[in-house]
């Protein structure tokens, strides 16, 4: 419970994940980059965490939450590591990389910190799952944005991949983000709606993923793992409803992982 709710798990599994993209495109591993996103997304989530805190009644705190009050030294301790690696793997980066990177870090900060009028971006109708989808995918495609001319695709397919996986977290938060007055797709359609569409999401990714394949981006090997990683997802998805907590940040913010270590197993 500690590995997954300490963010340690997401953190990982970015890590993989932008590994893979290295390991799809051929192109030597950039280990700062890498360093950079795992601890990075340790911060922002467990920010996140901790000021979701104030926003949320007592009785409607889940263990999620409360792990940072039952663990508050230890990941005091991991958060000022992670802080330390991200400043200094930022500062080896390429200047391109370090200038790319401004816009998803811009995102991702005021994503969790009250920018505009006291709000977060995530606070604002219909917006926190697709700010989540786009930063993702940015991630992952700008080590390798000038690989090759069809790398716009391959954001679009991660694009469509996270946000086909984000829906079922709507889904989770209804009740509470029906108390904060918060409008997402969770709590403005029916639930079995929302799931629909988050199967045509992973759906359409898949189909961009032959796509690639068709089109030499891919191999065979990358594209059959994916649309079968895809599978799995959708198997978990279409089971999510009543699930604890642990489901959905253990297995499904695991399928980010089992992507990643697939395609680099693979390749």
């Amino acid at each position: 419970h500690f590995y997954v709710f300490s963010n340690i798990h997401i953190s990982l599994a970015a890590a993989l994940f932008v590994l893979s993209s290295f390991a799809v495109f051929e192109k030597s591993i950039n280990w700062p980059y890498v360093l950079f996103i795992a601890s990075g997304t340790f911060i922002i989530y467990g920010l996140h965490r901790y000021i979701a805190l104030s926003k949320i009644e007592v009785d409607d705190r889940s263990n999620r939450h409360l792990i940072f009050n039952n663990s508050r030294s230890l990941i005091l301790v991991l958060s000022g590591i992670a802080m330390l690696i991200a400043t200094s793997s930022y500062w080896f980066l390429p200047l391109y990389l370090k200038k790319t990177l401004l816009l998803p870090i811009i995102i991702s900060i005021a994503y969790v910190i009250p920018s505009f009028q006291n709000k977060r971006l995530r606070d604002l109708p219909y917006l926190k799952i697709l700010l989540i989808a786009v930063v993702w995918s940015l991630f992952y495609i700008l080590p390798v944005l000038n690989s090759n001319s069809q790398t716009p695709f391959v954001f679009f397919e991660k694009f469509l991949f996270i946000l086909g996986l984000t829906i079922p977290f709507d889904i989770r938060d209804q009740k509470v983000d029906a108390q904060t007055g918060l409008k997402t797709l969770g709590n403005s359609i029916k639930t079995q709606s929302a799931l629909n569409l988050s199967f045509l999401l992973l759906f359409l990714s898949s189909l961009i993923v032959l796509f690639l394949y068709r089109s030499n981006i891919y191999q065979l090997s990358d594209a059959l793992l994916i649309v079968f990683n895809n599978l799995i997802a959708l198997g978990l998805i279409s089971q999510c409803r009543g699930k604890s907590d642990i489901y959905f940040l253990a297995l499904l913010d695991g399928i980010i992982l089992t992507q990643g270590l697939f395609l680099i197993l693979i390749n």
